[in-house]
């Protein structure tokens, strides 16, 4: 009997815990938007950083296409070792996880961005309007072709910070241990996206709420039968 009310009581405080945390980042995206934004993006542009982080930029930006194209390779590669096993190992799991979980991400996020079709802090392409350029700034909505969205307006949300976070957590909610160390290195890529000024700091933490949200719903659907929760107790030894 005490043993199920402290599990009840232990998943009451496991939503209500979830509850709030979406309710601060949520939080933290608005006043990021109105209040911070724009002068950290001035601020930035002013001082020159991207030029000092030069030699990062190829570590920190990967072709867009690949977050929606190497899950698909992935899928094909596990789809065929696990049809030659009877017994699917752990490592084929957590992989497939992560590949579902960035697939997932990357499809989310291209809606999104046609969603709110928000200005660029920079003007990169096609003369786009952007703050630093043309002093543009905020939410478009539903620009370009139908969920496909307008490259001079997806600025909202970051999609290299939504797959990092996917792909980083994807190994940290399976390896608890490591899983501060993922956090930070997803965290590394948003911040090099602010710094380089591709992206404003609302765009990154949306990024970011994306990327876990995803990983947070597979890692549920995938890990949620006691076989599973088994094989992941037997990896965090």
């Amino acid at each position: 009997m005490m043993n199920n009310i402290r599990w009840i009581m232990r998943i009451k405080m496991k939503k209500t815990c979830l509850i709030w945390g979406i309710f601060l980042w949520v939080g933290s995206i608005v006043l990021s938007y109105l209040f911070i934004d724009k002068p950290l993006a001035d601020f930035i542009f002013a001082h020159h950083f991207r030029e000092y982080l030069a030699p990062l930029t190829h570590t920190v930006e990967w072709a867009p296409i690949m977050n929606g194209v190497a899950p698909f390779f992935g899928v094909g590669l596990l789809a065929a070792i696990v049809k030659k096993k009877e017994k699917t190992p752990l490592w084929v799991r957590i992989f497939f996880f992560m590949i579902l979980s960035v697939m997932l991400t990357f499809l989310l996020k291209n809606e999104l961005k046609w969603v709110f079709s928000r200005y660029w802090t920079e003007t990169w392409i096609d003369h786009n309007l952007s703050w630093i350029q043309n002093r543009a700034y905020g939410f478009q909505w539903f620009q370009g072709k139908l969920l496909q969205g307008d490259d001079a307006m997806g600025s909202f949300p970051s999609g290299h910070t939504a797959t990092a976070f996917a792909t980083f957590l994807s190994l940290g909610f399976c390896y608890r241990r490591w899983l501060w160390t993922c956090v930070i290195l997803a965290s590394l890529e948003g911040i090099f996206m602010v710094l380089f000024d591709y992206h404003f700091l609302s765009d990154v933490l949306a990024g970011a709420l994306v990327g876990t949200a995803c990983t947070l719903l597979y890692f549920h659907l995938i890990f949620n039968t006691k076989e599973n929760k088994a094989l992941l107790m037997m990896a965090l030894r």
